[in-house]
């Protein structure tokens, strides 16, 4: 398991790895990155959230900025940029991919059948940001390449169905 884990890392820690893995043409692909003024927190919810269409360049090109403290086009507007749920391998009918050129790139841990994937999803954002307390419906393995997430879980018994 030390093995997927380690080669992972070293593809996915680097922002612009993203871009050399998927090529020039997917980097120009526009992806919906969702958006928030910077006091908010993102929503599973898509009624509630807004999201506007960039190129995976430019986002990136921000997340880079954003760590090293320099200037990018979208800084200054008062928002926050997430790109979440963007599906790289889906065996759902409804959900396409959209950049299924990392599907090669990724490498499964021997404990997870390729059977057992409904989707696999990318999440990236520039800076901190923080979601509403949810429930996700599927199992989720994850790996935080740069940063620090926090996970708060309850037992099943201390939630109450939203209704």
């Amino acid at each position: 398991m030390a093995g997927w884990w380690t080669d992972g890392w070293s593809r996915w820690s680097n922002p612009h790895g993203i871009l050399q893995m998927i090529g020039p043409e997917a980097s120009a692909r526009r992806v919906e990155v969702a958006c928030a003024d910077l006091e908010s927190q993102f929503s599973g919810d898509v009624r509630a959230s807004q999201s506007i269409a960039l190129k995976l360049y430019d986002l990136v090109q921000l997340i880079v900025a954003t760590n090293n403290g320099e200037r990018h086009w979208a800084q200054g507007h008062g928002l926050q940029f997430y790109l979440c749920q963007c599906p790289i391998i889906s065996n759902e009918r409804e959900v396409k991919p959209v950049l299924p050129e990392l599907e090669t790139c990724l490498e499964l841990p021997g404990w997870l059948r390729p059977a057992q994937i409904q989707r696999v999803n990318l999440w990236m954002c520039a800076g901190p940001s923080s979601t509403t307390t949810h429930y996700d419906a599927n199992p989720n393995p994850l790996m935080v390449t740069r940063g620090t997430k926090t996970v708060t879980m309850w037992a099943p018994e201390q939630c109450t169905p939203a209704g």
